[in-house]
């Protein structure tokens, strides 16, 4: 197993460690803790995708693979909604459990074009490798718990969201697979991977994630989304 690949492995199984989290807990969240719990997440993966991920974009890419990520992801989000069966906004099972899958969803497409960015980094700069590691480690820890909240509040068994979140973890690996193998001289494809994921996160969380906490309690649910992008930002200072 190759350093990147191994680094970008620990920093998948944060995503499992921030999932552990909540299972460990077990007792379900009342409408307002989910309201807020969603509205975090929210806020979180839009600060991540607007002002972590679309400055990479323009390291890899530029305006063309820009374009092409934004359909792609708006063709994806199209067909998701086409072939998924439409919910109400409310704290229903089903609705929790579309909303778990979302999230699932979006940080499985996210890391993959993250840990490609790995395997890149580790290429061309051990330390700019090292550096995407640990952010993306910091940040996938409120993600985890941002998509195991709503799959425990749909009383999914505690294994089915463990497995959820070791899939979703295990994406950053696969893609850093990719960036040092498949993608190593294609730094466009990766462009439009990021591209594709930030569409598909921003588009996903706006018309899935944001509404429902919003219709739970649309205070709590603001508070939430400000907690999660100043928790972001201050992720983002830290690790400088």
């Amino acid at each position: 197993m190759n350093e990147a690949l191994f680094f970008s492995m620990c920093s998948g199984l944060t995503t499992v460690a921030g999932a552990a989290m909540v299972i460990g807990r077990g007792k379900p969240l009342s409408e307002r803790g989910l309201a807020a719990a969603l509205g975090l997440s929210a806020g979180a993966m839009l600060f991540v995708a607007l002002l972590h991920l679309f400055p990479l974009v323009w390291i890899w890419g530029s305006w063309p693979h820009v374009v092409m990520g934004i359909s792609l992801g708006m063709l994806w989000i199209l067909l998701f909604h086409r072939h998924s069966s439409p919910t109400s906004f409310e704290s229903s099972e089903h609705g929790m459990r579309r909303v778990g899958n979302v999230m699932a969803v979006t940080v499985i497409l996210h890391n993959l074009p993250e840990g490609a960015a790995i395997g890149v980094g580790f290429d061309l700069h051990k330390e700019t490798g090292i550096a995407l590691v640990i952010a993306l480690a910091l940040h996938n820890v409120p993600e985890g718990i941002g998509m195991a909240l709503p799959m425990m509040a749909a009383r999914r068994p505690r294994m089915t969201v463990l497995a959820y979140s070791l899939l979703a973890g295990s994406a950053l690996p696969v893609g850093t697979w990719m960036g040092t193998g498949r993608w190593r001289d294609a730094p466009d494809v990766i462009a439009v991977g990021l591209m594709l994921a930030i569409t598909v996160m921003t588009g996903m969380m706006m018309r899935e994630v944001a509404p429902r906490a919003w219709m739970l309690d649309h205070k709590w649910a603001l508070s939430g989304a400000i907690c999660g992008m100043f928790l972001m930002y201050m992720i983002h200072v830290i690790h400088g």
